[in-house]
């Protein structure tokens, strides 16, 4: 593999309902542990669950509940998990919800070496938990999930493209919400909190 490879101490979950398609796709990460389910619902039981993951690639066009509905239902319990959407077909409202929801996405069929690269990409945007400093400002504030993600990243020192580019939002969105989580806290900048919380 190449320089953008996973830690190997977490599997993989594969979601897809074909299962040609998701043999192809374990053969595809074969130097990865992996996990595969074969539906949302299967899916969703193990994501629900404190197993550890490295990240998740779900089909779009599961039968039943698809990959990103499956993905709404996991977001608020799974909120750093990286996560790959497989399509066939992109249209405006699914890029929409997929970057609202933090996900990358690929059109089918993908090669084995674009979904091992993106996979590596999105690995290194990890968000890590908010220190427990953080936490204790974003409830004395009442600061929005997003205002809390962007506001967690700009402390780990990470430029505003890089955090437009993680959490799937414009750059113009980036400026506003940093604009507003200052004005809860009472900061003329970024650095003015992170002194405060020193």
């Amino acid at each position: 593999m190449d320089g953008h490879a996973l830690t190997l101490d977490k599997p993989i979950l594969i979601v897809e309902d074909d299962s040609s398609q998701r043999r192809a796709l374990m053969r595809s990460l074969s130097g990865y542990q992996i996990i595969a389910a074969a539906s949302a619902e299967e899916a969703l039981e193990r994501l629900l669950s404190e197993e550890p993951l490295a990240a998740a690639v779900f089909d779009v066009g599961l039968p039943g509940m698809n990959g990103l509905e499956l993905l709404e239902q996991v977001r608020p319990t799974r909120a750093n998990l990286p996560v790959v959407l497989l399509t066939a077909l992109l249209d405006r409202e699914l890029i929409n919800r997929a970057c609202r929801l933090g996900a990358w996405f690929l059109c089918k069929p993908v090669s084995p070496t674009e979904l091992a690269h993106v996979l590596g990409q999105i690995q290194q945007f990890e968000v890590h938990p908010p220190r427990a400093d953080l936490s204790a400002l974003i409830v004395k504030h009442g600061l929005s999930r997003r205002e809390s993600q962007v506001l967690a990243l700009a402390l780990e020192g990470l430029r505003r493209d890089v955090i437009r580019s993680r959490l799937g939002i414009r750059e113009t969105t980036v400026k506003k919400t940093v604009a507003r989580l200052l004005r809860k806290c009472g900061a003329a900048s970024l650095r003015e909190i992170e002194t405060n919380l020193a």
